[in-house]
């Protein structure tokens, strides 16, 4: 694996980015049907009669499924998909957050993880020791030991207060864990806290203390959301923006679901399937928080967005797929945020990224580009792509 991986490397070096990118789709699609699941669980397919799936999310698989050509996505996630569509059906959507929500940049920890080394050594000591005492008397996770459980609490507490330490302060006050889906949280000072929410802080701090001023951003797009943390922080936080999620189930379900739930008031134009804009054109441009699949961005009018957002998504992403957004980004929005990995292999499809390899194009001007707070194995970066607008 390591030698194959060594001359991908040498390959990549030659051929450049974007023409390695492409390559790699053709790769994947040799290897194709050969590629291992990641999980025994059930192909969705086989559940889509299954009497408590949801119609809602039946709709959204089976337009998948009409519109793969134009969904490329690595096995890996073609594995995740059919596994946690299988823990909605078994666990049901009131608890996600214990288990689907685990893939979506949430994990337990423990002592020898760079992100705790980073916090205890960037906290006062006394600090530490208070998230220890805090932990002890704080709520049992039901999916962890009693152990574990304690060390992922002490770990939500450092984060959270290196969070305010950041200045986040006035951010988080205005913030609290949503119930909905059964969070892995716990209580501070009566307040509902979890480590989505401080990491969700942490990326809204990069992008505004670097030159995307939320008040005056009017429509966002995020693509890969998962159940929707980073829009929830947002849309709570700036009330006036436009949401628009693009993924694929069940993800967009869940998100759907939970962020409705959330906004009550706000107008949502629900996932559907539509041939030209025009047809939903008025029902897209009145409402608040928008949901759609891949396959239906080429859709949308060019400069439709201020701010294009992709969080913990693109390195597991076909080649092919990350330059297909790119070009995405770049014809909808004025501003690209995006947060990877720094070197990552994408499970069962031999393709390997690395922070150099992203097809950044030439035009485009780099605000940031840099190691994560806290998250040391990822990089973060903010681009300007239009800069002479």
């Amino acid at each position: 694996m390591e030698f194959i991986h060594f001359i991908l490397n040498i390959v990549r070096s030659i051929l450049g980015t974007r023409t390695y990118f492409k390559l790699g789709n053709i790769w994947h699609k040799f290897r194709g049907q050969e590629a291992a699941r990641t999980t025994n669980v059930q192909d969705w397919k086989a559940l889509l009669n299954h009497p408590h799936l949801d119609p809602i999310l039946k709709t959204m698989m089976l337009s998948f499924e009409a519109h793969q050509r134009d969904n490329m996505i690595s096995n890996y996630w073609k594995g995740l998909n059919d596994k946690h569509i299988s823990q909605l059906l078994e666990l049901g959507f009131d608890n996600f957050k214990q288990n689907v929500a685990l893939n979506y940049f949430n994990w337990p920890l423990r002592e020898y993880n760079p992100q705790v080394k980073f916090l205890i050594k960037k906290l006062p000591r006394d600090t530490v020791s208070w998230a220890k005492q805090q932990a002890q008397s704080a709520d049992h996770h039901e999916i962890f030991t009693p152990e574990q459980s304690q060390y992922f609490n002490f770990v939500t507490f450092l984060l959270w207060k290196f969070v305010e330490k950041q200045g986040g302060q006035k951010l988080l006050d205005n913030l609290e864990e949503p119930l909905i889906g059964n969070p892995l949280a716990v209580r501070l000072n009566r307040k509902l806290i979890s480590q989505d929410i401080a990491n969700s802080v942490l990326e809204y701090q990069s992008m505004a203390k670097n030159g995307i001023d939320f008040q005056s951003t009017h429509t966002i797009l995020e693509i890969g959301a998962g159940y929707g943390r980073t829009a929830y922080v947002i849309l709570r936080l700036n009330p006036h923006i436009r949401y628009i999620i693009v993924d694929i189930p069940p993800a967009l379900y869940i998100a759907q679901r939970y962020l409705s739930k959330i906004f009550p008031d706000r107008k949502i134009f629900h996932f559907r399937d539509f041939d030209k804009f025009s047809q939903v054109k008025d029902d897209f441009r009145s409402s608040d928080i928008i949901f759609l699949m891949p396959f239906q961005l080429p859709k949308l009018p060019d400069n439709a967005v201020d701010l294009c957002i992709a969080i913990d998504c693109l390195h597991e992403m076909l080649p092919e797929t990350i330059d297909r957004y790119f070009d995405t980004f770049e014809r909808l929005g004025n501003s690209l945020y995006f947060k990877c990995s720094n070197e990552y292999t994408i499970p069962h499809d031999l393709i390997t990224l690395k922070e150099k390899d992203y097809p950044i194009r030439s035009h485009w001007k780099k605000i940031f580009w840099k190691t994560c707070l806290v998250q040391s194995s990822y990089f973060e970066t903010l681009l300007t792509l239009k800069p002479n607008k």
